[in-house]
């Protein structure tokens, strides 16, 4: 095997437990609020629950835009996302952020909880899954076109724990969650 069980000591990460909030106030040239809502997610290993949170934050991504932007007129762009962590247990996570004003930031981030709370409470629609399968299925087509991609997949399979067949299935799994 290429590990080295002496390094799994320094790969532990001690983390809070939540929730966790915190304020940073810096004086900028415009006024603007960074939000960030998140919550832990799924760790690499954990392929099924990984990929589900990959495609929850795609249609998130969808539904904030649409309450935050869209309907509310909060932002200019919002973005959601699912980082599954190789490297740390326990780290990974799934989040949102985007920029406001500094005056309707709380209210702002309350209606990202909100809508994702929401999303983790009913699951998507019909639609929404329909929607993210075509998706899945043009970025997963596309990258796997790419070398870059497969250099990066080959160069640690066995280091993180990735299973070959996880890699040759990953198009049909995607497009088969419900």
């Amino acid at each position: 095997s290429r590990e080295d069980k002496s390094l799994d000591a320094l790969r532990k990460v001690t983390r809070k437990d939540g929730p966790l909030k915190s304020r940073l106030e810096v004086e900028t040239i415009t006024p603007r609020a960074v939000v960030f809502v998140g919550w832990r997610a799924a760790d690499w290993k954990a392929v099924k629950e990984r990929r589900t949170t990959q495609i929850a934050s795609q249609i998130l991504s969808s539904r904030l835009r649409k309450e935050i932007r869209e309907d509310r007129g909060l932002t200019y762009s919002t973005a959601c996302f699912s980082r599954p962590s190789k490297e740390y247990d326990g780290t990974s996570f799934i989040g949102c952020y985007f920029t406001a004003d500094p005056e309707k930031a709380t209210a702002a981030a309350a209606i990202a909880r909100s809508v994702i709370e929401q999303f983790a409470n009913e699951g998507p629609t019909v639609e929404e899954m329909a929607t993210v399968r075509k998706q899945f299925k043009n970025i997963i087509e596309q990258s796997q076109k790419n070398p870059s991609y497969w250099a990066s997949v080959l160069s640690d399979l066995e280091y993180h724990h990735t299973e070959i067949e996880d890699v040759k299935e990953a198009l049909q799994r995607y497009t088969s969650y419900t």
